[in-house]
């Protein structure tokens, strides 16, 4: 195993943002072969997030509105929301916030800041899929069968057929078994 293929944040000053299903308002660091808890990170890495944070003025909004008003709320729940998937991959850089990633969460049916807080899983050539374009390559990524996924989402398996069409549509994909291997890789699976 290379240097470059170990998780960012192992064992350089690279951070990986992530957090925890069952704590949804609380987002973890690593960085330097250490864990930290947002709100606990150095002075230095905060004020960058908070310059992130100003320049999505939409995305400060909904977190007042959803009710976070602390500096430590909001900085936690803007990590979470925005790059809170642990994938391996720097986040953050000298400085320098890298990407925002998809964060599957569950309240994205519910959430008054659906899209606008958190990003969009992008397909192809940056193709935004619908939350219900996701949750259908999820379970698609599972192996499910049309008519289980209808079961699933609570939708018809002719709903099924079309979100499957649109995905592969917007992905470039041309078969179904291509869902499982995007799935994957978008770490939905």
């Amino acid at each position: 195993m290379t240097f470059n293929s170990l998780p960012a944040g192992l064992l350089d000053n690279r951070i990986e943002f992530f957090g925890i299903l069952n704590q949804p308002d609380i987002s973890y660091a690593l960085t330097g072969g250490q864990v930290y808890r947002v709100k606990d990170l150095p002075a230095e890495i905060k004020i960058s997030i908070w310059g992130d944070i100003n320049m999505h003025p939409q995305k400060l909004e909904q977190l007042i509105i959803l009710g976070y008003t602390t500096p430590e709320a909001i900085l936690e729940k803007y990590c979470c929301c925005c790059f809170g998937l642990y994938d391996g991959e720097a986040d953050y850089t000298d400085g320098t916030f890298i990407h925002a990633e998809y964060v599957h969460c569950n309240k994205r049916d519910t959430c008054p800041a659906n899209g606008v807080l958190c990003n969009p899983l992008t397909v192809g050539k940056g193709h935004a899929l619908t939350h219900r374009q996701a949750s259908v390559l999820r379970l698609a990524g599972r192996c499910m069968l049309n008519k289980e996924i209808a079961g699933h989402l609570k939708i018809s398996e002719e709903t099924v057929k079309i979100h499957i069409k649109n995905i592969q549509q917007k992905a470039g994909l041309m078969n179904k078994k291509d869902l499982v291997l995007l799935a994957h890789q978008k770490q939905l699976i």
